[in-house]
């Protein structure tokens, strides 16, 4: 399949990296074979000591003619460099890359065409391929209805472990002006409410983009996003990473406080949009979210432990 015309529509690339040079040459070298042309790539490292990284986009230019390298002065966190990233576009569509990602070479390409075809739509996406199992495109995300879109989000996008299964949109292509829109909002609504963690920022990214539209589906089989979850996440972050609370059973209860605030600023999303009406009945199915998660981790910390007297006792019979 041949390169697109220097007619299309030019798609800028983000790519923010820290301290993982032995990663990057992987995602860039995936840019480098896309089938789609032109593109605009930014690669931004966030503070990370030393000359590697640079060194590596220069050796990346002949094969990028559209590559840029930028370095922030010091580690500016995951926010403000996920954020800041999209402030740069000039491209007419935008994607977020993971440095420790790849793509097919006709990701672009497909994803582009679908955006064509729906042109109602700010993103379109697939399912990630993430090494070791598939995830499912949640259809709700096409309805006209942007509470439905929203809530649907909160219900599967909070609840991964059941059909949704993996599944993200953050790695979609999107309409710049709608990424944009959406980044800003979830910046000012994510700094107004500081939560534990940086991690949950680019999960406010994907809301907002559901209630500016629709997010579609790419159903071409040679296109693919190829999520590396097995590396190591210590990504924007001096130290230890802090994204997963519930490692050890007994922050589970903290987790259930932290979606709270999580879930408050959902509920400030739907007012926003519209008003009493809807936010009256988001915040009943909050509600009962927080709840059932709150008791699910009460029952699983209890559960854990009469298992393991039972098994002491067992073994002590044993002896």
């Amino acid at each position: 399949m041949g390169r697109k015309s220097s007619q299309s529509p030019l798609v800028t690339i983000g790519i923010p990296t820290y301290k993982r040079p032995h990663l990057l040459p992987r995602a860039l070298e995936s840019v480098a074979r896309q089938t789609y042309q032109p593109l605009e790539v930014y690669v931004v490292d966030n503070g990370t000591s030393g000359t590697e990284n640079e060194k590596i986009v220069d050796s990346f230019k002949k094969k990028i003619p559209g590559l840029t390298f930028y370095k922030n002065p010091k580690n500016l966190g995951f926010a403000k460099t996920y954020f800041n990233l999209v402030e740069r576009a000039t491209g007419e569509f935008f994607m977020f890359m993971a440095d420790d990602d790849e793509i097919s070479p006709t990701y672009i390409e497909a994803a582009i065409e679908t955006l064509q075809m729906y042109p109602e739509a700010v993103s379109a996406t697939l399912q990630d391929l993430i090494v070791g199992g598939p995830s499912i495109f949640p259809p709700s995300y096409m309805e006209d209805s942007w509470f439905r879109r929203l809530l649907s989000f909160v219900v599967l996008g909070y609840f991964r472990d059941f059909w949704s299964s993996q599944f993200s949109s953050y790695f979609s292509v999107s309409r710049t002006s709608s990424y944009r829109e959406a980044s800003r909002k979830a910046a000012e609504r994510f700094f107004l409410h500081p939560l534990e963690s940086e991690s949950w920022a680019d999960a406010f990214l994907q809301s907002e983009l559901l209630l500016l539209g629709k997010i579609v589906p790419v159903t071409r089989k040679d296109a693919a996003y190829y999520l590396h979850a097995e590396t190591e996440k210590e990504y924007y972050y001096e130290g230890k990473y802090e994204g997963d609370f519930s490692q050890n059973q007994m922050d589970k209860i903290r987790v259930c406080i932290h979606f709270a605030k999580v879930f408050s600023m959902h509920l400030h999303q739907a007012y926003d949009w519209g008003g009493m009406k809807r936010a009256v009945p988001f915040g009943i199915g909050l509600l009962a979210v927080s709840t059932y998660m709150l008791f699910s981790s009460l029952y699983q910390q209890v559960h854990g432990r009469v298992n393991g007297i039972l098994q002491g006792m067992r073994e002590v019979r044993k002896s």
